[in-house]
């Protein structure tokens, strides 16, 4: 699922990262695999999804953009979503971080908090964003599982450097972003509608050292929530169809 990384393309990315503080790794996972994912994925984020829908000013927050989105937990992840779970906790994707930022706590780790470990990040629907905010721990990281073409909004904006220049990136299948979401401010750009008229992205927080995230930040980020859409009979129905 993961593709092995060269020396020489390694060296590359720790240039980079050390550099700019983020690095952009196409296609680190299958696209083809995650193509075909993406439309289980958002079939769960819309029966188990939990809507969140907060105003602005938040802890990170830049402006004044309200927090809507919809999100499945690692918790959710790891019992709903058991593939996803097993690729962003494998010993390749372990080795495939450690020479960027080191050792990361994965799940299991005394100091790895499930839930915000991995979480998949749902917007639909013209205007759909995430608000420009920085993160509260050093290390980022993005799998996309899916293209969204040009035109159809939904680029990932990260204003880098003493400059703040605008970088964007529009969603390709299996590529991951690494960076540093405490030092790099970022946003989710509108969705415009064009092409299926939704994102579905897996966000990452990789700890290489113990941190304690506020409950500020946990709380603005996951409580409270609505679940939309849940109808536990068809959701044991979804599990079951996957597992096949």
């Amino acid at each position: 699922m993961i593709r092995k990384v060269d020396p020489f393309e390694m060296n590359i990315y720790q240039a980079h990262f050390y550099t700019h503080h983020y690095v952009c790794v196409p296609e680190l996972f299958s696209a083809t695999v995650c193509q075909g994912y993406t439309p289980w994925i958002i079939s769960m984020a819309r029966r188990r999804g939990q809507v969140i829908d907060k105003p602005a000013g938040g802890p990170g927050a830049i402006g004044d953009e309200p927090l809507q989105y919809t999100v499945l937990t690692g918790s959710q992840i790891q019992s709903h979503l058991s593939n996803l779970f097993e690729w962003v906790t494998s010993l390749d994707f372990a080795a495939f971080l450690q020479p960027l930022i080191g050792d990361v706590f994965m799940p299991g780790h005394p100091h790895c908090e499930l839930d915000s470990y991995v979480n998949v990040n749902y917007l639909q629907g013209v205007g759909a964003k995430y608000q420009f905010h920085r993160d509260d721990f050093p290390y980022t990281g993005l799998l996309f599982l899916h293209d969204l073409p040009e035109g159809a909004g939904g680029e990932l904006e990260m204003h880098v450097g003493p400059e703040q220049r605008p970088v964007l990136l529009r969603p390709q299948a299996g590529m991951f972003l690494l960076f540093d979401g405490s030092k790099i401010p970022h946003r989710v750009l509108p969705l415009t509608g064009r092409g299926i008229g939704e994102r579905v992205s897996v966000p990452l927080s990789l700890y290489t050292q113990v941190h304690e995230r506020s409950a500020d930040i946990q709380n603005y980020l996951y409580a409270p929530m609505t679940t939309v859409g849940f109808d536990e009979e068809s959701a044991t129905e979804f599990d079951e169809g996957f597992s096949a």
